[in-house]
């Protein structure tokens, strides 16, 4: 009987693991915040200690709203931006400076 009740628990567990996972990479764009802290020469930026890949066709903008290269942010600086889940990790596809 309790191999029984142990079987039932473990495969609930598994198939509840699955379609959490499955829920999550399914999200689309996910929104986030912090401080970008470095720029590395391949293009990716860490925000709070993540490393994040950046779209070819991100859009960027400062402060003010107006649109900004990657190459003129000097972190660190507060950011808020908009990724979506790939198959090496997240990648930016909107990029904002916010003042604080």
């Amino acid at each position: 009987m309790q191999k029984r009740n142990y079987f039932k628990i473990l495969t609930i567990g598994t198939l509840l693991l699955f379609l959490i996972t499955g829920l999550v990479f399914a999200a689309g764009t996910v929104r986030g915040g912090g401080m970008l802290t470095a720029i590395e020469p391949d293009g990716s930026v860490v925000i709070d200690e993540m490393i994040y890949l950046v779209s070819s066709s991100v859009d960027i903008f400062g402060y003010n709203g107006e649109r900004i290269s990657l190459g003129q942010i000097s972190p660190p600086k507060r950011v808020s931006f908009e990724y979506v889940y790939t198959s090496n990790g997240g990648m930016i596809v909107k990029l904002q400076l916010v003042e604080g």
